[in-house]
């Protein structure tokens, strides 16, 4: 229950104000993460609001990241031209391959029908699993070779390798 004209004691969070990660990696890490952060906010505003931003983020590693909406090119060139009559609503992206993904496509459906048909014209003793699974076969015992023999090694080297005395 509060009182009227009572305080609240409530602590302060105290911080150490910004401070440089001296950490390499860890900079890098921190820097990736923050990137991905920034761009996804500034891709909200631009949805949200129909504004037109670009950005241009230099990494600690030195490499420079971009983005842009509509287009990073079109909006860095308006304003490097002092041209703000451009109508950057023209712009459109460059089309996307569709008819080789189409292509690519009936090519993988034709693989797809031709093993389809393969399959069904195998007998029905080697379609369904390993055929030395279903014949039966004998993996042989401890002195036979096979599986058996390699677990029968194998067990004794680690009952070799264990004092049971205590």
């Amino acid at each position: 229950m509060v009182l009227p004209g009572a305080v609240s004691m409530k602590k302060k969070k105290i911080t150490k104000g910004r401070k440089k990660i001296e950490e390499t990696n860890s900079r890098r890490v921190t820097f990736s993460k923050r990137r991905t952060g920034l761009f996804k906010k500034v891709s909200e505003l631009c949805i949200l609001t129909g504004a037109q931003i670009a950005i241009l983020v230099n990494s600690p590693g030195g490499r420079v990241f971009t983005f842009g909406h509509p287009n990073f090119h079109v909006l860095l060139d308006r304003y490097l031209n002092n041209n703000n009559t451009t109508n950057v609503n023209n712009y459109s992206p460059p089309p996307l391959p569709t008819k080789e993904f189409n292509e690519h496509y009936v090519e993988v459906s034709r693989e797809l029908e031709a093993e389809k048909k393969r399959r069904e014209m195998m007998p029905a003793s080697s379609s369904g699993g390993l055929p030395w699974f279903e014949e039966g076969t004998d993996y042989g015992g401890a002195s036979g070779g096979g599986v058996g023999a390699v677990f029968a090694v194998v067990g004794g080297v680690g009952e070799e390798g264990v004092d049971k005395s205590g």
